[in-house]
């Protein structure tokens, strides 16, 4: 039998076989601390890229205005600045709410509901 497949013809297409207890392991189960850890996960960079975007907004808004109410400050040439505290305004306010809302998130799980919906979460992937 091994011999016909080594034999075919060239007008045979090749088949691909696909090993199914290997594409069946890949799906492991997750626990409920990891779907916990996720959903914390999920919640805090939300809320970080929400305020991340807010700070960047609120500081590049600052530098805006002043470019076009000030003529010294238009003038002056520091474009690197005027691109970079924007950005790491809005980097430095993500970076501390997540790891706020991480912290609070572990220490009052009943304030984000964490408890019921890691619960129902893990009833939906038990049943796959």
């Amino acid at each position: 039998m091994a011999t016909q497949q080594m034999t075919a013809s060239s007008n045979d297409k090749p088949t691909k076989v696909v090993n199914k207890s290997f594409n069946k392991n890949k799906k492991s189960k997750k626990t409920k601390e990891e779907l916990r850890k996720e959903r914390i996960l999920g919640i805090a960079v939300s809320e970080g890229l929400t305020y991340g975007f807010l700070a960047t907004a609120m500081v590049g808004g600052g530098f805006g205005f002043a470019h076009y109410q000030y003529p010294s400050f238009r003038q002056a040439k520091m474009t690197s600045i005027k691109v970079g505290l924007p950005i790491m305004a809005g980097l430095f306010s993500f970076a501390l709410v997540s790891e706020l809302s991480i912290n609070d998130m572990k220490r009052n799980p009943g304030n984000y509901n964490l408890i019921i919906n890691i619960n129902t979460i893990y009833n939906i992937f038990i049943k796959l």
